[in-house]
């Protein structure tokens, strides 16, 4: 049988399930010390010890003694999703569950605050059985009633520093569809209502319409339109959430190069 090394031990410290996710990083600095020294000091070397016995209380705990709190965590992680393996909702689940084994095992009655188990709550009615039936329909309805303004707002926020996951997402695969929580905080924030209410709203100049600049246009566009300009297209993706925000693409007249102008900057030809 081969004999089994201080480098072993540690790996198998570091492999373990039970090992405390806040000593993690440490065992793994031991591990790095040993194989790069094929040694440890003495006060390193005391830290195995105390580590593998850390190990065996954990997993003591997990087969005899887990508290309700845990036990109750752990049915939330099993009512996941397999797609949410790398959410938000499963990195604080399963940190949290982490913090009630350890508070569990240096003899704390409410390892978790108020505020963490509140958070849980919440994260909990988003797994129950009807709130995952909701979610199995949630492509249907995307489709159905938001694929449409989902591509405004990805326009739009292609103009800022915002959702860029998201904003590629939607622009380079027709059947991504967000995630459901995600998209209804974005689509009913106010600035998301702004944009979606410009686009949808009837043009104020039609094309062929003459406009010229107001005097609260930018320099650039008073200067390129400032004898008038006609009307060409009233449909560009929205790209501010102002009012009259809908996007023109105006000609100038005697010129050959149209420009892009919001409808809050002209107005009509007299």
């Amino acid at each position: 049988m081969p004999r089994i090394t201080l480098g072993d031990r540690l790996q198998a410290i570091v492999d373990s399930p039970n090992l405390p996710a806040s000593k993690l990083n440490f065992a793994k600095s031991l591990l790095a010390y040993y194989q790069r020294k094929r040694m440890l000091t003495t006060g390193r070397r005391h830290w195995v010890d105390n580590l593998e016995a850390m190990i065996e209380a954990r997993a003591t705990l997990e087969d005899s003694d887990k508290p309700d709190i845990v036990q109750e965590i752990d049915d939330l992680i099993a009512r996941m999703p397999e797609e949410d393996a790398s959410s938000w909702n499963m990195g604080f689940a399963q940190s949290l569950r982490e913090q009630a084994m350890t508070g569990h095992a240096c003899g704390f009655d409410n390892p978790l605050s108020e505020a963490q188990l509140s958070k849980l709550a919440d994260i909990s009615a988003e797994y129950t059985d009807d709130a995952l039936a909701a979610r199995n329909m949630w492509p249907t309805e995307y489709r159905e009633k938001y694929i449409d303004d989902a591509g405004v707002l990805a326009n739009y926020y292609a103009t800022t520093a915002y959702y860029r996951e998201y904003v590629h997402a939607i622009r380079s695969n027709a059947d991504y569809v967000p995630p459901k929580r995600f998209f209804m905080k974005l689509y009913n924030n106010k600035y998301a209502q702004k944009v979606l209410k410009a686009h949808k709203a009837d043009a104020k100049y039609a094309v062929g319409s003459g406009v010229k600049p107001r005097a609260s246009a930018a320099y650039s566009v008073r200067n390129a339109i400032a004898k008038g300009a006609v009307v060409i297209s009233h449909d560009l993706p929205i790209i501010s959430a102002a009012n009259g925000a809908k996007h023109y693409k105006v000609l100038p007249y005697g010129g050959i190069k149209p420009i892009n102008v919001e409808e809050r900057h002209i107005k009509r030809m007299k």
